[in-house]
């Protein structure tokens, strides 16, 4: 949201953008690219059309925009509450995201910690035999901290819809440290999060 943020409603940035009323020549893409960086580009896991990504990033200064259509996966799902995991869109995606041996800007949006948390998407399945596992000490953990684990059972399935989807975007983060550490660049990449 801070650098292309849809405003409250997200339909006033398609229609600036539709308008050619968008000039961002001071946005973070376009002073990489003035930088000549060799690869500026955004990512999300969701469709490039959702709010019009694939031409109105272009318009923020992104070269490419990549979305799932993109992605090696096999399974593409796009449903609400299906969505394909961060960690398995970074994994196909790592070589664009982190390309070798060139200077580069890649922004990416998550998409496992998206939320609502009232729902359950079973592809975080996963994390939950972690997550029960560790719910003791969890509670404690908060009790010292001065936090109240939540008593009703609404609240106690959100954090753990939450907590899961964090593991997911812990997990993606460690993918992309990696891959930097692999290519010998992590100590001069800066990462904003």
């Amino acid at each position: 949201i801070s650098l292309m943020g849809h405003a409250t409603e997200k339909q006033i940035m398609i229609d600036y953008y539709n308008d050619g009323g968008i000039a961002n020549p001071y946005s973070l893409p376009q002073l990489f690219k003035n930088a000549k960086y060799d690869h500026v580009n955004y990512f999300h896991g969701y469709t490039k059309d959702y709010y019009e990504r694939g031409g109105l990033y272009k318009s923020m200064g992104f070269e490419n925009v990549y979305g799932i259509e993109d992605s090696k996966l096999e399974d593409k799902t796009k449903e609400f509450g299906d969505w394909v995991l961060d960690s398995e869109y970074v994994e196909s995606m790592i070589e664009t995201i982190i390309p070798e041996g060139k200077s580069f800007f890649s922004y990416y949006t998550t998409i496992s910690t998206h939320g609502p948390y009232n729902g359950k998407n079973d592809r975080l399945n996963t994390y939950e035999s972690n997550y029960d596992k560790n719910l003791d000490s969890f509670k404690k953990y908060l009790e010292s901290k001065g936090y109240v684990y939540p008593s009703d059972s609404k609240s106690q399935k959100a954090l753990k819809a939450y907590k899961t989807a964090v593991m997911d975007t812990d997990k993606m983060i460690g993918l992309m440290f990696d891959r930097l550490a692999k290519l010998e660049i992590l100590d001069s990449t800066t990462i904003i999060l």
